[in-house]
């Protein structure tokens, strides 16, 4: 097959961190309110001197998302000083079905529980996506409430810790895949494009790899989610403009301006039949008086 066409990611500009914007998702109701808790958003990344014994251990992407290899899940004292509440492992269907990256131990030992997202290829992780970034949302909402979340913003006070919960999200290298669905999260929460979220995860964990394969992936994903975007916002318009307030409000003028034409047509008609009476009239006058049928005696 064919090679991927090549997108070209440039290095972030030396001394310029990047910033993320507020978060803008496209969940519903009271899980909206939640989650703009949680993700907060305005979150910058300063270059930084990177190590490269760090591509063993997880960073932190966000104050709740951390990215890293299978070591880093393995390590149960780093998950207990780290406070990580959740891991999402990101799989092959082979190591699915050899039962790798199970979770038992962390969860028996830390309470802490795996959810997994299994593939066969990229094609297939770009439709799991979707319900990779609904598992981590759904785990910070539930960790969030747990924890009474919404007293604690109601009594928030400065420099008073702000995080319900933390999922660390790894593959085996904790550079290809798990970076992807990283990206990926940040694209549909923040509404940031390709590039931006590549840079943020590249400051963050410099040894990670998109290769051209990935970043169409996520090329295509961005494509997803900005048409989806616009259908909400057309079928959110259609339904205002719909409503029956909006319906009320145009329903007399049109009512109006219909009767008054309907007014006029009327009266063309009346005027037209007064003519075509008179012409009958002088045409049959002094005609004599015809009687259909009439009978001879």
């Amino acid at each position: 097959p064919p090679s991927p066409p090549h997108i070209n990611i440039p290095p972030a500009k030396d001394n310029s961190p990047t910033v993320l914007p507020q978060y803008v998702g496209d969940s519903e109701g009271e899980n909206h309110e939640v989650l703009k808790h949680i993700t907060q958003g305005n979150y910058s990344v300063d270059p930084v001197d990177w190590k490269y014994h760090w591509r063993r251990s997880a960073q932190p992407i966000l104050a709740f998302l951390y990215l890293g290899p299978a070591q880093a899940a393995r390590d149960l004292e780093y998950l207990k000083k780290e406070g990580i509440t959740r891991l999402l492992a990101v799989r092959d269907t082979i190591s699915a079905q050899h039962n790798l990256y199970h979770g038992r131990v962390t969860e028996e030992q830390l309470g802490i529980k795996t959810d997994f997202v299994n593939i066969t290829d990229n094609q297939d992780l770009i439709r799991k996506l979707p319900g990779a970034i609904e598992k981590i949302n759904l785990h910070l909402v539930e960790e969030f409430k747990r924890q009474g979340g919404l007293r604690k913003v109601q009594g928030h006070a400065p420099g008073e810790q702000n995080t319900w919960g933390k999922v660390l999200v790894f593959c085996e290298s904790g550079n290809e895949r798990s970076p992807a669905v990283v990206a990926a999260y940040m694209m549909a929460i923040y509404r940031v494009d390709l590039i931006t979220a590549v840079q943020y995860t590249q400051q963050h964990r410099f040894c990670v790899a998109f290769d051209d394969a990935l970043k169409n992936l996520l090329q295509s994903y961005e494509d997803i989610l900005s048409a989806q975007r616009s259908v909400h916002s057309f079928s959110t318009a259609a339904a205002k403009l719909l409503s029956p307030g909006v319906m009320g409000q145009n329903e007399p003028s049109r009512g109006i301006s219909t009767h008054s034409k309907r007014g006029r047509e009327d009266l063309d008609d009346d005027d037209g039949m007064e003519v075509d009476s008179v012409d009958d009239e002088e045409r049959f006058r002094g005609r004599a008086t015809f009687t259909p049928f009439a009978s001879r005696s």
